[in-house]
């Protein structure tokens, strides 16, 4: 199945059991420290981090998006099973053999969502150190 967003994307990775939630967490004291663990054990997950401390229901943040063979080809749309050889072709396939998407305008969509201009531009605003 395509993916179309990212909203697909993380309903996809949680079909796989490749991703975990965290609700809850400090931005400053919990995420980074949480993300280094989900790293670094042997079964690697994406993490998405919901209703961090602070911020407003909606500011989530996404971790470990690539980190896994199964979350590439989720990624890039192969099947989630290929094994990593099955994956380089199918890279090396595209690479040679590219399909161009040619662009759409579209006057609304999620992109159109949230956009910030000038002074209301404030990064603080965001959970990220």
């Amino acid at each position: 199945m395509p993916y179309h967003d990212l909203r697909d994307w993380i309903r996809g990775a949680e079909e796989l059991g490749e991703l975990r939630r965290v609700e809850g967490a400090d931005w400053h004291l919990e995420i980074g420290a949480i993300t280094e663990v989900a790293a670094c054990g042997q079964a690697s997950y994406a993490v998405l981090f919901d209703k961090i401390k602070g911020y407003p229901t909606g500011y989530r943040v996404l971790v470990g998006m690539n980190e896994s063979l199964k979350r590439q080809c989720l990624t890039t749309n192969l099947p989630p099973n290929y094994d990593r050889m099955q994956f380089i072709q199918a890279w090396k396939e595209r690479l040679n053999e590219p399909k161009l998407i040619p662009p759409s305008i579209v006057r609304e969509g999620p992109i159109l969502e949230n956009i910030y201009e000038g002074k209301d531009i404030d990064l603080f605003s965001l959970p990220i150190s």
